[in-house]
């Protein structure tokens, strides 16, 4: 997802260049029922949620239940989503990190152990960029050692710039750059064991926001920080445990609305 290589290429087979196409998922995605509420992906205002899909406050199309800017008026927000239902295409867009092992292609997204995967084509240049990610997760260890990663700017080689929201075995949601750990909130109950969404929007707009909330259950928490953005793109890396994504996300806006 996001822009693509520019070379004519189309990864999805859409009959939209990748250099134009907003989602390069595949078009299998689109029949899927993500949230189990009878209605098809490629249709349902909100696939990721089930609840009634009630309101639409910004008049954007995406109902306030599953907007990430519910009541902000102005530019449209554009959705991608992605259930990895064709490996092949996956493996188009998602590649291992250099020296680093990469997940099972699904679908679901899975790995065991360590592991760090990143997008193969550049992060989008718009003003807000949210990611959503459903997910499962078991550590092996109660502790910050182990840890499942959404990265928001990473680069092919690892390096101290790597930005990414995340999960650690203690269940705290955490900012990880590069080495350091910003911002730990813990989660009422963890997420190891438990069906996971972890949401990350980042903002360029004067200083740069990350905004981070995790949810499990009827338990939620959020966390933020400031921080210059590297390049990169998004992508996903685990450590320490099992660990599967449903679906993946990614809302759009051309402006930054406030938080």
């Amino acid at each position: 997802m996001g822009c693509g290589d520019g070379d004519g290429a189309d990864l999805d087979g859409d009959g939209i260049t990748d250099l134009e196409d907003p989602c390069q998922a595949s078009e299998a995605d689109g029949a899927g029922d993500l949230d189990g509420d009878g209605l098809p992906n490629a249709t349902d205002p909100c696939p990721l949620d089930a609840a009634p899909h009630l309101g639409d406050a910004d008049d954007d199309g995406i109902p306030e239940t599953c907007d990430p800017f519910p009541v902000t008026t102005g530019p449209d927000t554009a959705r991608c989503i992605t259930a990895f239902a064709d490996p092949e295409i996956t493996d188009g867009y998602l590649i291992p990190r250099e020296g680093e092992t990469g997940w099972e292609l699904g679908p679901p997204l899975s790995i065991t152990g360590a592991g760090s995967i990143v997008s193969s084509f550049p992060a989008t240049t718009v003003r807000s960029t949210t990611y959503e990610v459903l997910g499962n997760v078991q550590f092996a260890r109660a502790d910050d050692t182990a840890s499942f990663r959404l990265w928001l700017r990473a680069a092919p080689v690892p390096g101290e710039d790597d930005l990414a929201c995340g999960i650690d075995g203690a269940g705290n949601l955490v900012i990880y750059h590069g080495v350091e750990r910003i911002a730990p909130r813990p989660l009422a109950g963890g997420t190891s064991g438990r069906p996971f969404r972890l949401r990350a929007t980042v903002q360029s707009s004067g200083t740069n926001t990350i905004l981070c909330r995790l949810t499990a259950g009827s338990d939620s928490v959020a966390t933020t920080a400031a921080i210059a953005l590297p390049d990169g793109t998004f992508g996903f890396a685990a450590a320490g445990g099992s660990f599967q994504i449903q679906a993946l996300a990614i809302y759009d806006r051309p402006d930054a609305p406030p938080f």
